[in-house]
């Protein structure tokens, strides 16, 4: 991590238990923040039941906010202006993985 800037990551989740603590784990170490926004409902659909993902969470140390927003983008450009003070905000769905190498060239 560029030592003279500030790196968080973004993701936006519903009931993402089983991505959820791989998707932080990647990132541990080499970045200042992790955000999870967590929402209520689903943007579409039937609500499913609750699952684990907010403990997984924070069990690894990232933030977690929860709350209802309307449709994706709201939810994204919300956790964006939440992290506004930070150089750079990486945007990771909690089903994305990349390699170790991957994420340090991203970050470079």
């Amino acid at each position: 991590m560029p030592i003279d800037k500030t790196i968080a990551v973004l993701t936006i989740a519903y009931n993402e238990e089983q991505y959820i603590g791989a998707c932080i784990k990647q990132f541990k170490g080499l970045i200042n923040k992790h955000l999870v926004l967590l929402s209520t409902k689903p943007w579409n659909g039937q609500a499913y039941n609750k699952d684990r993902t907010e403990q997984i969470a924070r069990s690894l140390s990232a933030e977690v906010i929860m709350q209802f927003w309307q449709t994706e983008h709201e939810q994204r450009n919300w956790g964006l202006a939440y992290l506004y003070n930070y150089d750079y905000v990486f945007i990771v769905d909690a089903d994305e993985m990349y390699s170790k190498l991957d994420i340090e060239k991203i970050l470079e």
